[in-house]
């Protein structure tokens, strides 16, 4: 499933955090908007981690899931380039 993540965070430390997390997931296509290939399990891990390094209310996190069939539906004005599924993570 991919997924994209867009965020606002207060803190300057959070707010690395965060992005450092991020790129660990997915790629960056803004400032604060990645695109995510990720697996259920995969997800839900990524999921947790974000709620760990994050403080609600003054952090926002929205993830916005998108369909095999949305995702052939989205326009851009560069060619659509999609991160591929990670198998492994070397660190």
């Amino acid at each position: 499933m991919y997924y994209l993540v867009a965020y606002d965070i207060a803190s300057g430390k959070r707010l690395r955090g965060v992005a450092k997390l991020c790129k660990n997931y997915g790629v960056r296509i803004q400032k604060s908007f990645f695109e995510c290939h990720l697996e259920m399990d995969a997800f839900e891990s990524f999921w947790e981690k974000l709620q760990a390094v994050t403080h609600a209310p003054e952090d926002r996190i929205l993830v916005f899931p998108i369909c095999a069939t949305c995702l052939k539906r989205i326009r851009q004005n560069i060619p659509v380039i999609h991160p591929e599924p990670v198998s492994m993570w070397i660190f």
